[in-house]
């Protein structure tokens, strides 16, 4: 199948490679999270029922790491949207899936990641370490965090 358009979040560049994460779409109602190395995609779900994206990538010796989110399409609308961050293509997820989740940044240092975001149906923000969640705000509605970085 053709690839109907696609959008960039976010850059990378190691040595002489380019690594950037965003989605594709392949149909006019699925979209995949991709990375791509070098102009080399690399999918990160299925494209057959899902709505993913990827919004960041980190790259860390050989490790490829990258957060987003991913929406099961089954039903009249679709599950709710999960966030998620995928290490070398395998998901951990960040979120159940009962409220709204998004993730933005992803950081590694070490042998910790930490990840931005957000959840809730009025959207908290977030962070991770780890997998493990850090909330940023309680109850403050439409709040989210964009951005991590750890020194």
């Amino acid at each position: 199948a053709p690839d109907y358009f696609g959008i960039v979040y976010s850059v990378y560049v190691v040595g002489s490679d380019v690594y950037a994460a965003g989605w594709k779409a392949n149909t006019f109602s699925y979209q995949v999270a991709t990375y791509w190395k070098n102009g080399v995609a690399v999918p990160l779900n299925d494209s057959t029922n899902t709505i993913a994206s990827a919004q960041s990538i980190f790259v860390n010796g050989n490790d490829v790491y990258v957060c987003g989110k991913e929406q099961s399409q089954s039903g009249v609308f679709g599950g709710i949207p999960v966030a998620k961050y995928w290490k070398n293509g395998i998901p951990i997820s960040l979120t159940d899936g009962s409220k709204y989740g998004n993730a933005y940044s992803i950081f590694v240092a070490g042998s910790d990641v930490y990840v931005a975001g957000g959840e809730g149906d009025y959207f908290n923000a977030m962070s991770w370490k780890n997998g493990a969640s850090l909330p940023l705000e309680i109850n403050a509605q439409y709040s989210r965090s964009v951005s991590i970085f750890v020194q």
